[in-house]
């Protein structure tokens, strides 16, 4: 059984290339420090798309599973939407509204209420788990990236971060012997 580090990194953000390297096994996500990251990138593939009803009344439990390509590697995304709609129905999430922003809100949360457009550019955040012999990210949030500027941002930071070697040891967790 691993020993969890005295610190854990949160949200880590990582080329797709730099996660693939990093973690060839389940062991060796299992010994990481981090257990957030966060990767951007293109929709190349939509691998399953289930329906989610507006009204919710029926709810697929399945995720919808993308292929995110950030230029250095494809990784595969699964998003469980389904309780997410159900929970947003009964708030009344995505009510219309008059103002600019609650307009803009609204946009924001219809989109994320079904599987995004292939070529659209999306921020995944999740979890790590090797399925089916491959590196797969378990998405707790999927948001479509509206502004280029916050994609190269993001580029140059993690290029910045990866210079410096500030995630060069990602695997710090010890095995208990």
């Amino acid at each position: 059984m691993a020993k969890p580090s005295p610190w854990q990194l949160k949200n880590v953000q990582l080329f797709i290339a730099d996660l693939l390297n990093n973690f060839t096994s389940q062991d060796d996500v299992d010994r990481c420090s981090a257990k957030n990251f966060c990767v951007t990138g293109t929709v190349v593939n939509i691998v399953m798309s289930p329906a989610a009803t507006d009204l919710g009344e029926v709810v697929s439990k399945r995720p919808v599973v993308y292929e995110l390509d950030d230029g250095t590697g494809i990784l595969r995304v699964a998003h469980f939407i389904g309780k997410k709609v159900v929970l947003q129905n009964k708030q009344g999430i995505g009510a219309q509204g008059s103002s600019n922003l609650v307009k803009d809100v609204n946009d924001m949360v219809l989109k994320g209420r079904t599987a995004f457009a292939i070529g659209t550019c999306v921020e995944a955040k999740g979890v790590i788990k090797w399925y089916r012999d491959s590196l797969e990210l378990l998405a707790f949030n999927v948001r479509e990236v509206t502004d280029v500027n916050d994609e190269i941002d993001r580029i140059l930071a993690m290029g910045d971060l990866r210079d410096r070697g500030v995630y060069k040891n990602l695997k710090t967790t010890e095995s208990a012997s």
